[in-house]
């Protein structure tokens, strides 16, 4: 099957492949949410490559690859999103009771960030995009925050080297 867990116990301490979490929201999303929270230590979910197709078929860059370093070390470059908790509603005072009778799952959702890291130097990891987050549907049928992860992965799935690096300058446009 190819999990990266056993009875219960998931490893995310490794980069998960996007069929692996998939099949682990498909199986085990609640007990996975309950996991992470336990161990705050947050799942990470691989993207893409930071290298693009036309990269690779660029004749300038490629031969820059050849003879640059900074050129070489751009194609061991990828984006995975890491998960991350926040609050996306307050309780008014008038609803202290509600916070208790439906849970924290009301009132936080799972975000991620994206970060660059390297295939060869295991401790860089750069942050390229803080909180992204993906709208809960407005009906609130899903209150539980895992099911929350179809839809960053249904996001995730959208994502490509060329969006990230479009919203990494619009964000610095914005700064």
């Amino acid at each position: 099957m190819g999990l990266t867990y056993s009875n219960k116990r998931f490893n995310i301490d490794h980069v998960f492949t996007q069929s692996e979490f998939k099949e682990i929201i498909e199986n085990d999303k609640e007990q996975f949410h309950e996991y992470m929270l336990k161990k705050n230590n947050w799942a990470k979910i691989y993207i893409c490559e930071k290298e693009t197709e036309a990269d690779r078929n660029d004749p300038v860059y490629i031969e820059n690859c050849e003879i640059d370093e900074i050129c070489n070390d751009y194609k061991n470059r990828y984006y995975v999103a890491q998960l991350k908790t926040i609050q996306t509603d307050y309780p008014s005072s008038v609803s202290q009771h509600a916070m208790i009778h439906h849970t924290y799952h009301m009132f936080w959702s799972y975000a991620i960030d994206i970060y660059e890291y390297h295939k060869n130097d295991t401790s860089y990891k750069k942050r390229v995009l803080k909180n992204y987050y993906i709208l809960k549907p407005s009906d609130r049928k899903e209150i539980h925050m895992a099911n929350d992860f179809e839809r960053i992965l249904d996001k995730i799935k959208t994502l490509n080297s060329d969006i990230i690096q479009e919203s990494i300058m619009r964000s610095l446009s914005y700064q």
